[in-house]
This record gives structure tokens, sequence and C-alpha cells, in this order.
């Protein structure tokens, strides 16, 4: 009896590793919905493996580099989609990035169309440069790219770099 309780056990286990696995393949876009809370806590193993696509990191990340930025999350504002990059069509990128490209394997957050485009490979590094990006063009400039006055790059490196930590977190 002890064999076969183990054997649904491993079934159980393998049926929703499945499951988890299909729901995820069906999905092209993530959203994500607003909460209050907030956590700036990721382990190691969160920051060097997890998946940007998960719906509780990208939450988690959302928050933590709101906070990093000292930006009070505005309800109003729409909250980026967040997709592979290369299920957008090499030939609709000008649509999301304003110029025509070779390639989809990239990332990066179009303020066009609101979305956050992610190589399947991304870490949440990945994740945080991108949303610093949201972040700015939405808090900092209001929406108004011709309002864009500085480099923004530097503070988006700076904030995924902080994301690349293997300390026990963020530092």
């Amino acid at each position: 009896m002890r064999k076969s309780r183990q054997y649904c056990i491993i079934a159980a286990v393998i049926f929703l590793t499945v499951a988890a696995v299909t729901s995820y393949a069906g999905e092209k876009n993530i959203r994500f919905r607003q909460t209050d809370a907030t956590t700036t806590s990721f382990t190691i193993a969160e920051l060097e493996h997890a998946s940007p696509f998960d719906r509780n990191i990208i939450r988690r990340t959302f928050d933590t580099v709101a906070q990093m930025m000292n930006i009070e999350v505005n309800p109003d504002i729409p909250l980026p989609d967040i997709v592979v990059s290369s299920q957008i069509p090499v030939a609709k990128l000008p649509e999301y990035v304003g110029v025509k490209l070779g390639s989809n394997r990239f990332n990066y957050f179009s303020h066009v169309k609101n979305t956050i485009a992610l190589v399947r490979e991304s870490r949440i590094h990945h994740l945080a440069h991108e949303l610093t990006h949201y972040f700015q063009f939405h808090y900092h400039i209001k929406g108004d790219i011709t309002q864009l006055i500085y480099d923004p790059e530097p503070e988006a490196v700076r904030i995924q770099n902080r994301f690349r930590q293997t300390d026990s977190g963020l530092s």
C-alpha cells in the first residue's frame, strides 16, 4: 500500500506539472493586476532561474522597481503587456518600436503599444530593465516622448544590475 501511495503522489505531481506547462504554453500575453503588496526580497535561485513571465515574479519585480525609483504607482496608468518577443512577427516590429528591424530576438519596452517584449530566455533582471523604461515613460515624462531630455539607459542599467546581485536578494 505504501508503494501505491507513492505512485499516486508521483502521478499527481506529473499531472500538475504537465497542466502548468500546458497552461503557460497557451498564454501569449501576460497581464498583471495592481495590488498594494510590495516585496523587495528575491532568493538567489529566483534571480538566476525564475521566469520573468511568471505572474508572481512580474508583480514582485514591478513593485520592487517602483520602490527603487521612488514611484507611487497610479492605478489609472495602464500596466504593460508582457510578451515573448519572438511571437511578434518581424514585419510588425515597426508598429512596436518605430523603426524597421531585421530581428525580433531582443528585449524592449514599446511605449507605442505599452508592451514589454522579452526573449524567451530572459531573466528577472531583463524584466526589471524594461520596467524601468515603462516607469520612465509613464511617470517621469508623463507619456510624452518629446519630453525625454535625458538618456534613460543609465538608470535602467543601474536597476537591472541590482537584480543581478547574487546576495540574499536585492542589494
